[in-house]
């Protein structure tokens, strides 16, 4: 591995030994964020991995980044992603590592690059799925999620969306921003 890298919806990758099906993660030795740190979704196969690890125990901070984590929440970590990443009994800290590698793709790469773009619709899926499973379990997750795929159905900010199909939403207390927009939308429009 060199740099890190996107691993499109799809494919698969091994580290440690572990076979992680499905895609949608970084993994290379390096991948800057915007403070200049090292990307905390970049699953860096140069550490060292524990032998075992339980991805239902609490095993990070508020914050966890994956060159952060401890050995053993790495191996947790690892083994929650070749599950399938849908174990509803996993510690939300191992879905948010997994967002925001989602987060980075959306707001980050989708600005400049068309492959990036172009999975946006197999994000907006993980992240309904994701809020299906997790949703309940997390309220910090569930904001989150739901205002990042509120991000990627209005990313081209397209008009009329008041005549489209209505997407499906998650449960939040507030209106979802593609119903304001439309909304809006119908009203300029008269």
């Amino acid at each position: 591995f060199g740099a890190g890298a996107w691993l499109p919806p799809g494919t698969t990758v091994q580290v440690a030994g572990i076979t992680i099906p499905g895609g949608m993660v970084y993994v290379g030795t390096s991948l800057k964020a915007r403070s200049g740190s090292t990307d905390p979704c970049l699953i860096d196969p140069s550490l060292s991995v524990a032998r075992s690890g339980d991805y239902t125990e609490r095993q990070m901070n508020y914050w966890p980044s994956y060159s952060d984590i401890s050995t053993a929440a790495r191996r947790s970590y690892l083994n929650w992603l070749a599950g399938g990443r849908k174990d509803p009994e996993a510690d939300v800290g191992f879905v948010f590592l997994f967002f925001y590698g989602l987060e980075r793709r959306v707001l980050v790469d989708a600005n400049k690059d068309g492959d990036a773009r172009a999975d946006l619709p197999a994000i907006a899926a993980e992240l309904r799925r994701l809020l299906n499973i997790y949703g309940e379990k997390s309220h910090s997750f569930r904001r989150y999620a739901a205002e990042l795929l509120d991000w990627v159905s209005l990313v081209e900010h397209p008009a009329g969306l008041y005549t489209r199909p209505v997407p499906e939403f998650p449960r939040t207390f507030e209106l979802p921003l593609y119903v304001r927009l439309a909304l809006g939308q119908a009203a300029v429009d008269g």
